[in-house]
């Protein structure tokens, strides 16, 4: 008798639950959704709420496609990313660049992007007005494309001047190099764009790498806590 009671007990619960679901629907719908008697066969796992919150608020990146012959490493954080003490490679416009352009600055923010990656682009403006939130003496940024090359010491004359045309509407108008030569080594281990790092007058890393895209403000933060105070 006990365990009748128990299993209508059980089976009125489950109706009730089944009833209440099928009222449920879209917001914006004006109508609720109608049942799906496949769904409630096959019914989703729930995403605890601290996972999905934490894939929201995740900074957005693209995969870099990873060269087949070789593995690429994904970058810890904190872990030294790559050193650019010496390079000699050409920006967009042609114009040599070397380790140099790092000298008399004391911050440099290498910002390393796609042309076909959806948030470096959505980042670009913000980047551009944090160029001029600081001296020239204390902080600058430099930005390397990264698909833009037709070989290993030449560009793809449409994909360069693609970049150059997103540089323009997004007004991003800070050095960019091309990603020949000694820098295809030393961004060996970029797995996805975008992808910070910053470096001193001398071309070290200072801090870690950042792997997605930022708002201006937190980028701002970031910059604060790696500069040196003024004396």
């Amino acid at each position: 008798m006990k365990n009748r009671l128990m299993t209508r007990v059980l089976s009125a619960a489950l109706a009730a639950g089944i009833a209440l679901g099928s009222m449920t629907g879209c917001a914006g719908s004006g109508r609720p959704a109608e049942a799906d008697p496949q769904a409630e066969e096959e019914a989703p796992e729930e995403v605890p709420a601290e996972e999905e919150a934490a894939e929201e608020e995740a900074p957005q990146t693209d995969d870099v496609p990873a060269p087949e012959e070789e593995e690429t490493e994904e970058i810890p954080g904190g872990d030294v990313f790559t050193e650019f003490t010496s390079f000699s490679v050409h920006d967009l416009y042609g114009n040599e660049v070397d380790e140099s352009v790092f000298s008399g600055t004391g911050l440099t923010m290498i910002n390393i992007w796609a042309t076909f990656c959806g948030p470096c682009l959505g980042e670009m403006p913000d980047l551009a007005d944090l160029a001029w939130d600081y001296e020239p003496a204390r902080f600058q940024i430099i930005g390397i494309p990264l698909d833009v090359m037709a070989s290993e010491d030449e560009a793809d004359p449409d994909m360069k001047e693609y970049a150059l045309q997103l540089i323009d509407e997004t007004g991003a108008d800070y050095t960019h190099l091309l990603p020949e030569h000694e820098l295809i080594g030393l961004l060996g281990r970029v797995q996805y764009v975008p992808t910070t790092v910053f470096v001193d007058e001398k071309g070290r890393q200072v801090g870690e790498a950042y792997v997605g895209s930022r708002s201006r403000e937190e980028w701002k933060a970031i910059v604060d806590s790696l500069l040196v105070p003024e004396e």
